[in-house]
């Protein structure tokens, strides 16, 4: 009997390390899922923003024409809003799962948009500052 009892407690020992062993693999493959999401939620807000700024140096600083654009909500003073739902389409603001705020304004001639892009927890997940210097062409005299 003392050999089975050994026996038993060997193999009771060998399937706690399994347990162990499945539990810390577990947790790694959890996160390593929500790196993934976060991940993801970044990539989108980098291209929505790139985009954005790129809109916002197209309309060379026209806040009309930004909104025409980009088709956004504004609100005063000067500040744009734009919202996603989970999957990064464009919604209302009742479906938003994020939050793309733009305020636009102006500095000794210079248009600038800060771009700023939230979850539904008010977590920044990506700020970008876009400028504008209109410059002026002078024609050439003949």
């Amino acid at each position: 009997t003392s050999k089975s009892a050994l026996f038993l407690m060997e193999l009771i020992i060998a399937i706690l390390f399994f347990f162990f062993s499945i539990a810390v693999c577990i947790k790694l493959f959890v996160h390593s899922h929500l790196i993934s999401e976060k991940t993801i939620q970044i990539n989108h807000s980098v291209l929505i923003s790139q985009n954005i700024a790129e809109s916002f140096i197209n309309a060379k600083g026209d806040h009309a024409q930004l909104v025409k654009l980009l088709d956004a909500s504004i609100q005063p003073p000067n500040q744009l809003m734009l919202y996603y739902d989970k999957n990064w389409l464009h919604t209302d603001a009742e479906h938003a799962s994020f939050i793309v705020t733009t305020e636009l304004y102006s500095e000794n001639l210079i248009q600038f948009a800060d771009i700023t892009i939230v979850d539904q927890n008010s977590n920044v997940l990506y700020q970008n500052l876009a400028s504008y210097y209109p410059q002026n062409t002078v024609e050439a005299i003949p």
